[in-house]
């Protein structure tokens, strides 16, 4: 690196004793003292700052002035110059170095200064020769200053030396357009030190998963924390800030260098205790085989005021040569932190922030190399600042903006189907992983959904039977992901989990007559999950199961197993975050399916928009009080027209009742509210008979058919969870009105009218609506089929003046070969 005079830094000529400044110890040699019963790491130093310093060297074209004891300048009228010192021979084996100087470079002046090592003494014939030497490294200070020594010039970072160098040497040119201006060297200080002495680097390195800012769907990577690899060196305690934008910095290093955890020690005693720096100025450091490592203590938040102007930025170094593209595994874990760091900070990555620097209000690119920020810096390379743009857009891509977990599936028994709605103006990815049982590797699904579009996945087209396919979907778009599951006779639409959780709740579950039960449980951490199931009976009794689930599987509870010809509700509590799901079948040869995610959480609230007590469906409000205490609940049924009636329910403590909504609103289509003194959960089922033939196509998953006559009637039903609170704004992924009858019902529960618009999105790219206002405290059902026809796949965005509730209905025609129905709670905008 060439130093050019630049307008803050034009003259730093101020005469001082450098290493006093910086370590408290003269200009002689001396290792500085550690903290006691710590790994050492020895750090002492070479001065040259004298008359007799400069004269041991070799010079060409210099003059040796005795100004403040000594300084080198070009000789009059030269436009170059050269100085090489004698070797140095440092008092321990040394693995890095840094400097720290003083200098004053006018404008058109060049000062460029260089440092070598070697483990044996040179020879006289080699002091100037290339033979048995490193090669010449050029110190270049960029924006770094001393702290220790009132803003001398310094490198940032150290310089990396084989172990056990014992011999330095110092070459300095000078250069100038003017044979009337020449750079001046007052003083230049090498401080080497061996850190060695502490952990070494070795494979398995303890690795834990980094915790800071908000939380993220994107997955926190694993880095190697500070306590493993700094000798314990304290910092001071940083300044908090709250980063806007991320800088990428490179040390520069050799192929050969293997010994990351000596060189981090290097750096941390190097800008600490001879720079005078509060503590190590990178955040995270990755070397070149893409190891990951915690840096500064205090995390992202601590601010780094010695670098970069001070922006409120979080600092990565890249550890690798610096003419070189880094690794591809550096790559991998650079992208892998960038995306987990933006979206724990809201640092977009193709974003921009303001800052303030040089006194007016500038635009910055959130993610930038450190010679953006600092034009002077020398950091990153070429290689890899020409890699930014893309690296950028990558990060983009691996930032998880949705992730959706299905713990049932099954395409050997049902015919099963993804439904996905894309909230974001950009076109994107969803990727659907599927952990099928007994596989030794999930099978992954990409499927492509454009901007504010949706699309489907048929998983039965593309995968062989298997009765246990849970699945997660992520992608780098908020995305919106719901499950069809399809029976000949009936059919059962869910939308996905957003967030595993360690405990859930059913409040409904039935062993008795023709219905069975089962719970399914998928674990998707990384080791297995203990869970305590607790069923819930009518009369106030319960019964209690342990269950291990192992890890990233499922698995299926047959509640019969446990508790026979019993109705009942669930408390599910594990020992990890899981996935909890409950599927039932009921009817003659199991006609009927309805299944659905839990409640993680219960309320004191609960809404439900569709309802009817109408020939031919059975309503039942299911309520669950898995409390130790006794609680009364508020049962208000809501008509069309606005008025409505309110029951009186008391539970008992670790009760499930069975609110029967035909004996109090018969044939009527109603909304429900539910109000409780103590949180509960609720959920609302519809059963219903439909007649079908008995055809080997319906019956193919149904058994023993051949006493069955040739027209059955088929029971058949539906069950939803209620809302915890109404919404403006409201995503249904999913819908058809092909030899199917969709409606969508709206509860307004709020005391003002409500303007409803719905936005529908059809098979052919348009987007009509359709505008309906809703009296205080009512319903609507909007008969979808009767406004788009024969739409063989559309979906819905429903938003509002007033918060309400909203839900799907499908009801294939009752022709057949058809059957059954399902309602399905909306997506609330957050």
């Amino acid at each position: 690196m060439v130093h050019r005079a630049a307008s803050p830094f034009v003259v730093l000529a101020l005469s001082i004793t450098l290493i006093g400044a910086f370590l408290t110890i003269p200009s002689t040699q001396r290792v500085a003292a550690q903290p006691p019963a710590e790994p050492v790491s020895q750090i002492a130093t070479w001065t040259l700052d004298t008359v007799q310093d400069w004269q041991a060297g070799t010079t060409t074209n210099l003059l040796i002035s005795n100004n403040v004891n000594g300084e080198l300048r070009l000789d009059a009228e030269q436009e170059s110059g050269g100085f090489v010192s004698s070797p140095f021979a440092a008092t321990f084996p040394l693995n890095a170095a840094g400097a720290v100087w003083r200098a004053d470079i006018p404008t058109g002046t060049t000062l460029t200064l260089e440092l070598r090592g070697r483990e044996t003494l040179p020879t006289p014939e080699e002091t100037l020769s290339d033979a048995g030497w490193g090669p010449w490294v050029e110190l270049i200070s960029g924006d770094a200053r001393s702290q220790a020594d009132d803003g001398a010039f310094a490198v940032p970072d150290v310089i990396p030396f084989p172990p056990g160098t014992r011999y330095l040497q110092l070459r300095a040119r000078f250069e100038s357009d003017s044979i009337l201006a020449s750079a001046t060297l007052n003083e230049i200080t090498i401080a080497y030190l061996d850190t060695l002495q502490g952990p070494p680097t070795s494979p398995g390195l303890p690795q834990v998963p980094l915790r800071s800012g908000a939380e993220t769907l994107t997955t926190p990577p694993q880095a190697v924390p500070r306590a493993v690899w700094s000798a314990r060196r304290e910092a001071t305690r940083p300044t908090r800030t709250n980063p806007r934008g991320i800088i990428l910095h490179q040390i520069d290093t050799s192929d050969t260098m293997t010994e990351t955890l000596a060189l981090l020690r290097a750096e941390t005693a190097y800008q600490t205790e001879v720079l005078g720096w509060e503590d190590l100025a990178y955040h995270y450091l990755i070397d070149k085989n893409g190891m990951l490592y915690e840096g500064r203590l205090g995390g992202p938040t601590a601010l780094v005021p010695r670098l970069a102007g001070g922006d409120a930025a979080i600092h990565i170094a890249l550890i690798g040569p610096r003419d070189e593209l880094p690794s591809e595994a550096t790559q991998q874990t650079l992208v892998q932190l960038l995306a987990w760091l933006g979206q724990a900070f809201d640092i977009a990555p193709n974003g921009e922030h303001a800052i303030f620097a040089t006194g007016s209000r500038q635009i910055r690119q959130n993610i930038i190399g450190h010679s953006a920020a600092a034009p002077e810096a020398p950091d990153p390379g070429e290689e890899l600042q020409a890699l930014i743009p893309e690296l950028r857009d990558r990060t983009d891509n691996a930032t998880t903006r949705s992730r959706w977990y299905f713990a049932q599936g099954d395409i050997a028994n049902y015919a099963q189907q993804f439904a996905f709605l894309n909230l974001s103006d950009e076109d994107t990815t969803a990727t659907v992983t599927l952990l099928p049982a007994g596989a030794n590797e999930t099978f992954d699904l990409d499927v492509a959904i454009p901007a504010g579009g949706r699309a489907q996945l048929d998983l039965n087209d593309v995968l062989s039977a298997t009765t246990s396919l849970p699945a997660i979907i992520e992608s780098n778009q908020p995305i919106i992901a719901e499950r069809i599951l399809s029976l000949p006779t009936d059919l059962d639409t869910v939308i996905g989990v957003s967030e595993p959780s360690r405990i859930w709740y059913f409040a409904e579950g039935s062993t008795a007559e023709s219905f069975r039960t089962e719970l399914v449980l998928f674990n998707p951490q990384a080791t297995s999950t203990e869970a305590v199931l607790t069923y819930m009976l009518e009369d106030g009794s319960r019964a209690e199961q342990r269950v291990l689930v192992p890890a990233q599987q499922q698995l299926v509870v047959a509640v019969a197993d446990v508790l026979p010809e019993r109705r009942f509700g669930m408390a599910i509590v594990a020992s990890q975050p899981i996935v909890a799901e409950r599927t039932m079948r009921f009817g003659v040869q199991g006609t009927g399916i309805h299944s659905g995610s839990g409640m993680s959480s219960l309320s004191r609230t609960w809404f439900f928009a569709e309802g009817s007590t109408q020939n031919p469906f059975q309503m039942d409000l299911l309520l669950l009080n898995p409390n130790a205490q006794a609680t009364v609940a508020l049962v208000t049924f809501m008509t069309p027209d606005g008025t409505s009636l309110t029951r009186r329910y008391a539970l008992p403590p670790t009760t499930r009742l069975r609110v029967d909504v035909n004996e109090i609103v018969p044939e009527l289509g109603v909304a429900i509210i539910v109000q409780s003194d103590r949180p509960l959960a609720a959920e609302r089922a519809l059963y219903f008979t439909s007649t079908i033939p008995t055809t080997a196509e319906n019956m193919e998953t149904l058994t023993d058919t051949d006493a069955l006559p040739q027209v059955i009637p088929a029971l058949v039903g539906t069950i939803s969870t209620g809302a915890d609170e109404a919404a403006y704004t409201w995503y249904f992924p999913d819908g058809t009105t092909v030899d199917t009858n969709q409606y969508l019902l709206l509860s307004n529960p709020s005391r003002g009218q409500a303007r409803v618009t719905v936005e529908f999105l059809l098979s052919d790219g348009s987007r009509p609506t359709e505008t309906l206002l809703m009296p205080a405290n009512s319903r609507f059902t909007l008969p979808v089929h009767e406004l788009h026809a024969d739409e063989p796949a559309l979906a819905m965005i429903v938003r509002s003046t007033q918060p309400i509730v909203a839900e799907r209905s499908l009801f294939p025609d009752a022709g057949p070969g058809a059957g059954g129905g399902s309602t399905m709670l909306g997506v609330p905008s957050e």
